[in-house]
């Protein structure tokens, strides 16, 4: 690594010395601004710094130093601290292996040693080879989650609808949660991002300052999910941004992949956005022994929940999105903020994202609540699979991937 100079990056996210700004990965981006390494990180707007990007470069010891361009994300819901980009062009005849990020000053040689260098990543993979064609990210498990049961029903929906890879950036869990992504990492359908950020920044439990407080965005959610863009570049044809306790559901079709093929024929878009439909926790059907099963399992049977929310056309719903990442610059939550592409809301006759949650309206009547039984049309399956992990996580200690 450079002549031996400087340690490797071993934890998801780092601190830039001296600064406010923390990083959380390197990657190759060379759709816009030519060849470049874009850095994901967190910075506190208020307190901005100069920074310099120092490349190993293949093949070569010497260090190449450059100055990096800053961009905040337009999507900081007014906290202090913001998910940033740090471009950083990329020097002629210079392939970089690795960078370090640094305050921009003068540098005494003795203290290259102690530079973490992160790995410049997606250099090696253009022209892309999907290895799947359907991924979902999931952003962010926090306050030691334990609603083990909607957990497992949520990765089985998607692995039902076309999902070949999940990744959730985990804050904390239960154990009984944790013994569940253990078992999800061996089979390969799960990759865990362990996402520290509670060690580095006063986090917010909601989504706008001053009301709820805190410094930075519900756990860094925005820069989780803009990693996991570039994570997945080009490893999937299509990506999913979307919460644990939310699923994409066609009502046209029956998987993702004719969803968007219908959608691409229709639209030709980008990025798909699908409005949120709330089935409220507080309204349930009771189904007699069908899941007797699983009631020692902790959490929340969302197939008992076949009620939702009737939307108000005059009120703002948000949406999550299914989109190709090669045609994002940058993300929020519910929309992309900078794209190269276009996006298209999809009509509620097509599909909708059933949201199981707290309800958003607990004074509605229960007879003005809709209907909806889309979600048993996989029942067998989603029954059958999640019994299959239920008992291969606590019923049979035994498991082989």
């Amino acid at each position: 690594l450079c002549g031996q100079r400087g340690a490797l990056q071993n934890t998801s996210i780092m601190r830039v010395r001296d600064t406010k700004i923390f990083l959380v990965s390197a990657y190759h981006d060379q759709r816009e601004a030519g060849q470049s390494t874009r850095i994901i990180g967190i910075a506190n707007r208020y307190e901005p710094d100069v920074l310099s990007c120092h490349f190993c470069c293949r093949g070569h010891s010497e260090i190449l130093t450059v100055t990096a361009s800053t961009y905040i994300h337009s999507d900081h819901f007014d906290f202090p601290y913001g998910t940033a980009d740090f471009l950083c062009m990329e020097p002629l005849d210079c392939e970089p292996g690795h960078v370090s990020v640094q305050r921009m000053r003068t540098i005494p040689d003795e203290e290259e040693a102690e530079w973490v260098f992160m790995p410049v990543r997606n250099r090696l993979y253009m022209p892309p080879i999907f290895t799947q064609e359907f991924s979902v990210c999931i952003s962010t498990l926090f306050g030691n989650y334990s609603n083990v049961l909607q957990f497992v029903q949520a990765i089985e929906m998607y692995r039902i609808l076309g999902a070949g890879r999940v990744t959730v950036y985990n804050t904390s869990c239960s154990s009984e949660l944790n013994k569940v992504l253990l078992y999800y990492i061996k089979t390969g359908l799960v990759e865990v991002v362990q996402w520290p950020i509670t060690d580095y920044v006063q986090v917010s439990k909601g989504w706008h300052y001053p009301e709820h407080p805190g410094e930075l965005h519900y756990y860094g959610q925005i820069a989780a999910l803009n990693d996991c863009v570039y994570r997945h570049m080009y490893s999937t044809r299509y990506l999913v941004l979307t919460d644990i306790d939310e699923v994409i559901i066609p009502l046209k079709h029956t998987n993702w992949k004719d969803l968007i093929q219908y959608l691409n024929d229709k639209y030709g878009a980008d990025i798909y956005m699908f409005e949120n439909h709330v089935f409220p926790y507080t309204v349930s059907e009771e189904f007699g022994s069908k899941f007797q099963a699983w009631n020692a399992i902790p959490g929340v049977n969302i197939m008992r929940h076949i009620r939702r929310e009737p939307n108000q056309p005059e009120v703002f719903n948000p949406t999550k999105m299914i989109l190709n990442p090669r045609a994002v610059l940058q993300t929020s939550v519910h929309s992309t903020l900078n794209a190269l592409g276009i996006s298209e809301t999809v009509p509620g006759d097509t599909a909708i994202m059933h949201h199981y949650r707290s309800p958003e309206r607990p004074d509605l009547p229960l007879d003005s609540l809709v209907v909806d039984l889309t979600l048993w049309r996989y029942n067998a399956t989603l029954i059958r699979n999640v019994n299959k992990v239920l008992n291969r996580v606590f019923w049979n200690e035994h498991f082989n991937p």
